[in-house]
C-alpha cells in the first residue's frame, strides 16, 4: 500500500467518523430543539441547497457557452441572434 493510498484510507475513515458524529448529534439534539428552531434550521438548509443549485446552474451555463468548440459557439451565437431579432 503506497503512502498516498494509505493517506486516502485514513482520510476516508476520518470523514466517515465526522459524518457519524454529526448524524448522531442531530438525532440526539434534534429532539431537544423546539419547533421554531427546527424551522430556522430547515430554512437555512434550504438556503444552502438553493445556493448549490444556483452554483450548478451558473457552472453549466459557463461551460456550455465558453468551453465548447468554435463551430458550436458560432451556431449558438446564430441562434441567439435569431431569437434576439425575433424578440426585438
Amino acid at each position: 500500500m503506497s503512502a498516498i493510498s494509505r493517506a486516502r484510507f485514513y482520510l476516508n475513515g476520518v470523514a466517515i467518523g465526522v459524518a457519524w458524529v454529526q448524524l448522531y448529534g442531530m438525532i440526539y439534539f434534534g429532539s431537544k430543539l423546539n419547533s421554531s428552531m427546527q424551522g430556522y434550521i430547515t430554512k437555512f438548509m434550504g438556503l444552502l441547497v438553493m445556493g448549490m443549485g444556483v452554483q450548478f446552474l451558473l457552472e453549466g451555463i459557463r461551460s456550455f457557452f465558453f468551453e465548447t468548440d468554435k463551430e458550436q459557439q458560432d451556431a449558438l451565437l446564430e441562434v441567439v441572434r435569431h431569437v434576439w431579432f425575433c424578440l426585438g
